[in-house]
């Protein structure tokens, strides 16, 4: 087993209204190798493209969020496309089994790590 940690950039205030942020230097190319008892060489190979800031269980209103978002730099508040898979066309659509997303690697922040309620 191996616990990879990433130390990327982070505000430097949940609450505060100015807060700032370094910018990320993305895309980044990760690639761990490892062997196992056997001999037999293990490797995985990543690529991190976007980086998401979270304000933690900071609450306010969408409006002040993006403000908040926009004026970390180089960020923006994120589009329903750059967290989820989901399907949603209308409010009566949002309960609909097929419309919800499914989990999957590279279809987005909450299809790919799940609700951000465990991070």
């Amino acid at each position: 087993m191996v616990l990879v940690t990433l130390k990327c950039p982070d505000s430097s205030s949940k609450v505060e209204d100015k807060a700032t942020a370094p910018t990320a230097n993305l895309p980044v190319d990760i690639e761990l190798i490892g062997t196992t008892k056997q001999g037999l060489k293990l490797i995985d190979k990543f690529r991190i493209t976007q980086w998401f800031i979270n304000r933690g269980d900071f609450v306010a209103w969408p409006a002040q969020q993006k403000e908040w978002c926009e004026g970390l730099g180089n960020y923006r508040q994120a589009n329903v496309r750059d967290l989820s898979n989901a399907r949603l066309n209308s409010l009566s659509d949002n309960f609909h089994p097929h419309h919800n997303y499914k989990r999957a690697v590279h279809h987005g922040l909450l299809t790919e790590w799940g609700a951000m309620a465990y991070f």
